[in-house]
């Protein structure tokens, strides 16, 4: 992940709830990539000239910390970051965002599909696509470097 696609994300959301000064997000502190994660969310957040609040949750318990604060915190709009303990736990997120009214962007389509109001980023069909197609080529013997 890159700041520049965090920095997409909160742009969509800027332009979906542009009086929104303060962002939220959710990060799990427990995946490796967080530690990319964490100063990308800082630095797209103040491009834009917004506060940002982030939330930690690796667990359940964590979770419902984290929304507990999200609220007291009183964020204008939420980024969940990529993590696979998030997608595990799509539904729950997507219905408390629905429930408190908190517009929220995903990186999967799958959280919108499913309910949530934006996602931006990879396919991951398309990703699994294009990775049979690259073995392809290499089992016919194609050069790929």
């Amino acid at each position: 992940m890159t700041e520049a696609m965090e920095q997409k994300r909160f742009g969509i959301l800027r332009e979906t709830v542009p009086d929104v000064v303060r962002f939220g997000a959710i990060v799990n502190p427990n995946y490796p990539p967080s530690a990319e994660q964490m100063p990308d969310l800082e630095g797209a957040a103040a491009q834009l000239g917004r506060q940002l609040f982030v939330a930690k949750a690796s667990n359940d318990v964590e979770l419902n910390n984290a929304f507990a604060a999200l609220l007291h915190e009183q964020v204008g709009a939420l980024q969940v970051a990529s993590d696979p303990y998030f997608d595990t736990r799509r539904r729950l997120i997507i219905a408390f965002a629905a429930q408190n009214r908190l517009p929220a962007i995903y990186q999967f389509r799958e959280y919108a599909v499913e309910g949530g109001l934006i996602s931006y980023g990879p396919s991951i069909t398309d990703a699994y696509r294009q990775v049979g197609l690259y073995v392809a080529r290499i089992l016919k013997g194609e050069e790929t470097g």
